[in-house]
């Protein structure tokens, strides 16, 4: 997107100055004002310097004016040292408190806090003397897609390893496959650990299959074997070639056509956009992240299919009233769109996404 220039307020009279003092004063008197308030061994003797030379300053002048601040016995010594040392280490507290970080800097962030406190909830839950399992399995349903889109992955999967035990516990084969699926799959992918990720995804597929034979189909099981499926397609593409990559999607795009509407819509529009996004990564290893491409070329047209599926996509989401997805589909739409030379569409998609951006709260990245 194209950078606005903001106009800079006026900073005084002079140019590269605040109320008529140059800049470079300002910066170094800050600098010498946060020296002065550190922690360092130099910083703390000139504390001590400074309160022992005033201090001796105020008895002098008193005694100018003869005005006996202390005896002048050595009592009068033991009091001005003892006095000396107070003073010294109410400035030293002062400067402790001063620069210990609050809670929330510490945090860093609200979404933090919240995941944090989320996850000791869970641990609690998990450790009380009458083990809670519904209550785990009913936290990690709720909150498992809001971690997720927080981009909490670590304590997305430490809470989908407490609901894996809940689950085998009351022995809920469904929920244990959705967790391996989710939390300890594709959870554990964007954390770096694609191995694991991928054989817990094979787990709950082994689980689906094994509950199909037994007791037949249902929409829920088509659901979750469609999501294992798409996941495994994003997983391996990078390190497979584009035709065996985008075959991947076949089985769960038939799987799909078995789910009533606005399932069957919600899993072809999520798989839209995952083969989109496979398609942009073979673009950008053969053009790199800023590469251009002519539309009239091979590669032009993978781009056109890439755009097209994406587009598909984000109106699919658009018309299920899921922002969220429209907005990350928009996204990647926009990312396709910067590889075209004809800039047009670029603009006016990236113009959208900006304004769509504003309604949903999500790192698009």
């Amino acid at each position: 997107m194209d950078e606005t220039s903001v106009p800079r307020p006026s900073l005084g009279s002079d140019h590269g100055s605040v109320t008529g003092v140059p800049l470079p004063e300002v910066v170094r008197r800050r600098s010498l004002g946060e020296w002065a308030a550190s922690e360092g061994f130099l910083a703390r003797c000139t504390r001590l310097a400074t309160i022992a030379g005033l201090s001796w300053g105020v008895i002098q002048f008193a005694d100018r004016f003869s005005v006996k601040v202390l005896p002048t016995s050595s009592t009068g010594v033991v009091i001005f040292v003892m006095g000396i040392a107070i003073a010294f280490l109410l400035a030293e507290l002062l400067v402790v408190l001063r620069s210990r970080p609050s809670p929330l800097s510490e945090a860093r962030s609200p979404e933090e806090v919240f995941a944090v406190a989320l996850l000791q909830y869970a641990r609690t839950l998990a450790s009380s003397g009458n083990r809670r399992d519904q209550a785990i399995l009913e936290l990690r349903r709720w909150s498992s897609r809001l971690l997720h889109l927080m981009r909490a992955s670590k304590e997305r999967s430490e809470l989908g390893q407490i609901a894996l035990t809940a689950a085998a516990a009351i022995k809920d084969k469904e929920t244990q496959a959705s967790i391996l699926i989710d939390d300890l799959g594709w959870a554990l992918h964007e954390s770096g650990d694609t191995q694991t990720a991928l054989a817990n995804i094979n787990e709950a597929l082994s689980i689906i299959d094994d509950k199909i034979a037994a007791s037949g189909t249902s929409d829920t099981l088509i659901d979750l074997k469609i999501k294992a499926l798409r996941h495994t397609a994003n997983m391996c593409a990078s390190s497979s070639k584009l035709d065996d990559a985008r075959r991947a999607f076949d089985e769960p795009r038939r799987l799909a056509q078995l789910l009533p509407v606005p399932d069957h819509d919600l899993q072809n529009a999520q798989l839209d956009h995952s083969e989109a996004y496979v398609i942009l990564g073979h673009l950008e290893a053969r053009v790199g992240t800023t590469g251009q491409i002519d539309p009239s070329g091979a590669l032009g047209i993978l781009l056109a299919e890439a755009v097209a599926l994406a587009e598909g996509a984000e109106e699919s989401f658009a018309t299920l009233v899921d922002s969220e997805r429209e907005a990350k589909a928009l996204s990647l739409k926009v990312r396709l769109l910067s590889h075209d030379t004809r800039k047009q569409g670029y603009r006016e998609a990236s113009t959208r996404l900006e304004r769509l951006m504003t309604e949903v709260a999500r790192d698009l990245r």
